[in-house]
């Protein structure tokens, strides 16, 4: 087996794993450049590792993959960022703390919540 061909097959899989799991972990967006990127660079190292094994169909999806990926990158990163080099962050940090906020806004909204307490929900059943 050609080592060339396989390191490259092996990091493209590595590539888009890990993008698919930062996304699942919730440590990227599916909408953010990093992802993008993450999908284009392993597209194409597992693309080139296909065509080097003679892989025709494995070829063509990986590179339908980048394309996508390339689509999303260029879609995603501002022009200004692009002419300067500094694409946005776009990590899920805030949005993730808000989640114990917007949970305790849901159980003040419940139901049971409003009844008061267990007394007063007692007294309210009693008459």
């Amino acid at each position: 087996m050609p080592v060339i061909p396989a390191l490259l097959g092996w990091a493209g899989m590595a590539g888009t794993l890990a993008a698919y799991a930062l996304v699942w972990r919730g440590r990227l967006y599916a909408t953010s450049w990093q992802y993008a990127a993450l999908n284009v660079v392993g597209g194409l190292l597992g693309g080139i590792a296909s065509l080097l094994y003679g892989a025709w169909p494995a070829a063509a999806s990986n590179f339908v993959w980048a394309a996508i990926g390339l689509q999303s990158l260029v879609r995603t990163v501002p022009p200004s960022a692009r002419r300067h080099g500094d694409a946005p962050d776009e990590t899920p940090t805030e949005s993730v703390s808000a989640l114990p906020a917007a949970a305790e806004v849901m159980r003040s909204k419940s139901p049971t919540s409003r009844a008061g307490t267990s007394a007063e929900a007692t007294a309210g059943h009693q008459s």
